[in-house]
């Protein structure tokens, strides 16, 4: 099966601004799953309305997909993020979204769900966390699914993983990230 990486990140953030793009152990944020995916998937593409960010990850080899103003807002959710960033691609048969601000994201767990959406039957899959809230540090579609969402609000995975993976969101979670890197690192 023919899949791609892809991860989407914006320039504005309300409760950490420029979350995506602060100093995470020594790069940006959204970087540190760009060279995860690159080790996992013939290509890794990378969605963003940040200049600064596009110029960033094709300096890692990443696919730059410049995202229209209109869906860089913080109300879009990310069916249509997806769907804009797929026209850009070489057609896969599956996308998945890695989270830019999920950078504690075990390569293991991306390895995990790709053996998972490898089932046939296996459309879509999303992570989430031990309180088993959707946070989506991955979330896999094949292209079927992907074209044919529906309420891009309601979730329609048939698996639903686990990942205890910091999502980043305040200046709390993003002390708790470096927390958990660096006690996965000892």
């Amino acid at each position: 099966m023919h899949s791609a990486a892809l991860i989407i990140a914006r320039a504005g953030s309300t409760r950490l601004p420029g979350k995506n793009n602060l100093d995470f152990e020594g790069k940006p944020m959204f970087t540190w799953n760009i060279l995860k995916a690159q080790k996992l998937f013939p290509a890794v593409y990378f969605s963003s309305d940040s200049k600064e960010m596009l110029a960033i990850a094709k300096t890692l080899g990443a696919h730059i997909i410049e995202r229209p103003e209109e869906l860089a807002t913080e109300n879009v959710p990310n069916i249509p993020v997806f769907q804009h960033a797929y026209r850009f691609m070489d057609n896969p048969d599956m996308i998945v979204s890695l989270q830019s601000n999920s950078p504690t994201l075990p390569e293991a767990r991306i390895k995990q769900a790709l053996a998972i959406m490898e089932i046939p039957d296996i459309m879509e899959l999303i992570t989430m966390d031990t309180a088993l809230k959707v946070h989506g540090s991955i979330w896999a579609l094949k292209k079927e699914r992907l074209f044919h969402y529906g309420d891009p609000f309601i979730y329609k995975a048939e698996v639903f993983l686990m990942d205890d993976s910091v999502d980043i969101h305040t200046q709390k979670d993003f002390e708790k990230a470096r927390e958990q890197l660096h006690a996965t690192t000892q």
